[in-house]
């Protein structure tokens, strides 16, 4: 499971149009590509449950950053210089010596101490955080937001994501299983919760009290440094904070308009340009606490891109009162 010779192999057959097309795999699975798409379901399927699904996914980021941190398990092309990669390798020859062993001891002494003072999980391998959150958006889509191919597209993104991760030397292949299996769990259980929250509704105000109470546990956190990266729980009490703020000023309407509904994709589209804009603008901030940047970032494309009137939907509209002419 920690060898690196099924990822040579890969590497060696595969040859540079492979690893080309992995790349642009890899590339559509980062946090904006999931943003963009988040944005257009929300739009055309449903508002509360696309809502709902940017939280389960910001979620799972926040849990599989712990995940990393907490293993702090390098990736293969860390641990032998013949595996391809974008970073240099830290040990010559370290990987595992059969496929049931784990990573030698030394090797991930080594890695370890070469790594000791980075600041995010770019450097940890297991799990894969590009393959669980692959799976989190595929089957939350299908659970929360169906259309007639989502469980075809669920059949084909997660595996074409854990390619693209084991063919660009990221990860090991106990890193891919890893993050399948986790990212199954939290989509099961992000889904069912939302489908209760959903079936027993709290009182809209309790509910933005609940809301506002997880943001500032968030924020907290996020402040203190807990794991590698706050960002992660700085982007989720943005978001969390967003939606607080539409619940009491926004309806937000149970089922969406249909793909068909060019209303609904104009909304997606200044949506999605309002999110572009804002990373933007808070790119500059980046010398500040991450966690403020990213809560800016998350908080505030959400709370103009689907409030804004008269964009925001509201469902239609009561008959005149009156005799009619």
């Amino acid at each position: 499971m920690f060898q690196v010779e099924p990822i040579l192999w890969l590497q060696e057959h595969g040859g540079s149009a492979l690893r080309f097309a992995m790349e642009i795999v890899s590339w559509l699975g980062r946090s904006s590509g999931y943003a963009a798409a988040l944005i257009v379901l929300a739009h055309v399927r449903s508002m509360r449950r696309g809502l709902a699904l940017v939280l389960l996914m910001l979620a799972s980021a926040v849990v599989i950053d712990g995940i990393k941190t907490t293993a702090l398990l390098p990736r293969p092309e860390q641990v032998d210089d013949r595996v391809l990669g974008s970073a240099p390798a830290l040990v010559a020859r370290g990987g595992a010596p059969d496929p049931w062993s784990p990573l030698p001891t030394a090797t991930i002494a080594a890695t370890r101490e070469a790594t000791q003072g980075a600041v995010s999980t770019r450097d940890r391998g297991f799990p894969s955080g590009h393959v669980a959150s692959a799976t989190v958006f595929a089957l939350g889509v299908h659970a929360l937001l169906p259309w007639r191919g989502a469980g075809w597209f669920a059949a084909l993104w997660i595996p074409l994501m854990a390619l693209s991760r084991l063919t660009s030397g990221k990860h090991f292949v106990a890193d891919v299983i890893g993050g399948l299996v986790i990212g199954v769990a939290l989509a099961w259980l992000g889904t069912r919760i939302a489908h209760r929250v959903e079936a027993r509704p709290l009182p809209s105000r309790l509910g933005r009290r609940v809301l506002l109470g997880i943001a500032g546990l968030a924020w907290i956190g996020a402040a203190a440094g807990i794991g590698s990266t706050p960002r992660m729980l700085g982007s989720l009490a943005g978001a969390v904070l967003g939606l607080a703020w539409l619940g009491g000023r926004a309806p937000l309407e149970a089922e969406g308009p249909g793909w068909r509904s060019s209303r609904a994709w104009l909304r997606a589209a200044l949506a999605a340009l309002i999110y572009g804009v804002g990373m933007q603008a808070a790119a500059p901030l980046a010398g500040l606490h991450g966690s403020l940047v990213d809560a800016l970032a998350a908080g505030i494309p959400v709370m103009l891109a689907l409030a804004l009137p008269p964009f925001a939907g509201g469902g239609p509209k009561p008959p005149r009162s009156g005799n009619s002419t």
